[in-house]
């Protein structure tokens, strides 16, 4: 069973999606995951670039695949980190550190690699 995201945000982007064998439409998240089957080997793989993919089967036997990119964390943690990230950035930058190097600065201080 797969778990239930924070925040279904990440989802939106991806719906109504069509199942291209039978023509199914799953109209949001719940509908997709109340009428879709999960994969015996996992429902989630890493995609190009951060991306994740999600897997389902449809009721027909094909799997239907979302690809989900923005992956950031919603809740009033996810926030607040993201607020510190641009805060520690804000000090590098100021202090003349080039962007590419603060940020990579930023993720070591806030364990983020």
């Amino acid at each position: 069973m797969t778990e239930e995201p924070l925040d279904r945000k990440i989802f939106e982007h991806a719906f109504p999606k069509e199942c291209k064998a039978c023509g199914s439409i799953y109209n949001n998240y719940d509908d997709f995951i109340k009428n879709t089957e999960a994969l015996a080997n996992g429902d989630l793989s890493q995609g190009p670039k951060r991306s994740v993919l999600a897997y389902r089967n449809c009721p027909c036997g094909s799997t239907i695949t979302i690809k989900l990119e923005d992956l950031r964390d919603y809740s009033e943690e996810g926030k607040e980190r993201r607020q510190l990230f641009k805060e520690k950035l804000s000090v590098h930058l100021e202090n003349g550190v080039d962007e590419a190097d603060a940020i990579e600065i930023v993720k070591k201080e806030m364990d983020l690699d």
